[in-house]
């Protein structure tokens, strides 16, 4: 979240920038910012070694604590309950047609 307010305060000195040149598009700004903010977003879920990833889940479903545990105070997916998990998805799904 904290990366999209960066996007969006840099899309509205953008746009006063660009408000400078008569006839600018200023939509493009605010376009540009917000894929880029959706690109970061999906690129920071993306898992960094997969490999490991695999690993972990497949402890976890063993029943047992993989070594490179989160630490403490980080919520890790596995730990959101799946019916919150999709109510987010939806969630976030409402949100961004809503602001496209």
């Amino acid at each position: 979240m904290t990366v999209a307010i960066l996007f969006a305060f840099g899309a509205k000195a953008g746009e006063r920038v660009m408000s400078l040149y008569r006839g600018a598009p200023l939509r493009w700004v605010w376009s540009v910012a917000t894929i880029a903010s959706l690109t970061v977003a999906a690129l920071w879920m993306v898992p960094r070694h997969p490999a490991a990833a695999r690993a972990g889940a497949t402890a976890v479903v063993a029943g047992i604590a993989p070594r490179s545990a989160a630490p403490a105070g980080r919520l890790h997916l596995s730990q959101v309950p799946p019916a919150t998990e999709r109510a987010l998805l939806i969630l976030w799904a409402v949100a961004s047609a809503a602001f496209a």
